[in-house]
């Protein structure tokens, strides 16, 4: 009997030792296979980081392209447009770098949204501005009463003039866009365009005034300048108004208009009266506000 209880002692002992090497073994299987999910998330996490830092890279290009299109479609860029595009750059050099992680990506997403943000509202100036100009090329073609010829005109100014346009810096200075100039013949009442130097008896300069949120409102001083083929400048005894101070340099200038500005983008137009007949080939137009250039053409007379 004696044999019998140490027996069944023994097997006691064994199913415990048993039952706990079995949950030893069931926990070791868990932590095992809890520790391979887990690594298999991160990886699932990681791969999709990975996959927006890609994502994120192709929209950058994809602005960058767009970008392009403005630069071709609407002349020189603007001191916007070109920084816009260099904060794209650097923004795609720092996501080369950056690490995929959730707070990164996080940070480099609200970048995306805000750059795009930016283009969206540029494109609209760009398209206001543009729109703006046809208007004006509008009425100058119904003015002159040949609206076919002189929209081939004003095309071929409007591109001549992006081409020659320099980037204007914001801030409070304004800007001249599409920049024209052409030569009139006046009889009494009637004028018309004339590229016959012995028949020119009036210089007309048009332009439009960019808008300018941030410009001072209020009275602005226009000057034109404009240099016969020699590099001589047309003047009309403005007196001391004949020069202003560019760039810290004494600037001779041909007339002088002032305008009330609202900070809205505005059409304008000036017209210069010869006093003395004009000789044929190239006339230089310049433009200035606020003691800055801020647009140029040029015109050519037989």
């Amino acid at each position: 009997m004696e044999t019998n209880e140490k027996q069944s002692s023994g097997n006691k002992i064994f199913m415990i030792l048993t039952f706990v090497l079995v949950a030893i073994s069931g926990v070791l299987g868990w932590q095992l296979y809890s520790q391979k999910t887990q690594k298999e998330l991160v990886i699932v996490e990681k791969n999709n980081l990975i996959s927006e830092k890609d994502q994120m890279q192709s929209e950058l290009t994809a602005m960058l392209a767009k970008y392009d299109s403005l630069q071709t479609t609407n002349g020189s860029l603007s001191a916007d447009l070109e920084a816009e595009r260099a904060k794209i750059i650097e923004l795609q050099q720092q996501l080369e770098k950056a690490t995929s992680d959730a707070s990164s990506m996080r940070k480099y997403k609200n970048e995306v949204a805000a750059l795009k943000k930016k283009q969206t509202e540029l494109e609209t100036e760009i398209a206001t501005l543009k729109q703006a100009n046809e208007q004006l090329v509008g009425e100058n073609t119904k003015v002159k009463g040949d609206l076919s010829q002189q929209q081939n005109v004003n095309k071929e100014l409007t591109n001549e003039n992006m081409n020659l346009a320099s980037t204007v810096a914001k801030g409070k200075l304004l800007a001249a866009y599409e920049v024209t100039a052409e030569g009139l013949q006046v009889k009494g009442s009637k004028e018309k365009a004339t590229t016959k130097a012995k028949k020119v008896n009036k210089i007309k300069t048009c332009f439009i005034l960019g808008e300018n949120k941030i410009a001072d409102r209020g009275n602005k001083e226009i000057y034109v300048r404009i240099q016969d083929p020699t590099g001589q400048v047309l003047a009309k005894g403005l007196g001391e108004g004949n020069e202003i101070t560019v760039n810290g340099q004494k600037v001779a200038v041909s007339m002088k208009e002032d305008v009330e500005y609202n900070n809205q983008a505005m059409p304008l137009c000036v017209n210069y009266t010869a006093s003395t007949p004009l000789n044929a080939g190239t006339y230089k137009i310049t433009v200035y506000a606020d003691k800055t250039e801020i647009g140029n053409t040029s015109f050519d007379l037989k």
